[in-house]
């Protein structure tokens, strides 16, 4: 009974870092974007 509510646990928790992850990598090409209006500004 321990056992399965552990599992279903970490199931939960994989799947949330997995969501996080996802998240970030939006993140991460919001800041592109950003970095392209940033370099295009100096020409």
């Amino acid at each position: 009974m321990l056992a399965e509510e552990i599992q279903e646990i970490e199931k939960n928790i994989s799947y949330f870092e997995n969501e996080q992850l996802e998240s970030q990598d939006e993140d991460e090409e919001i800041n592109y974007d950003d970095y392209d209006d940033y370099y295009n500004q100096d020409k």
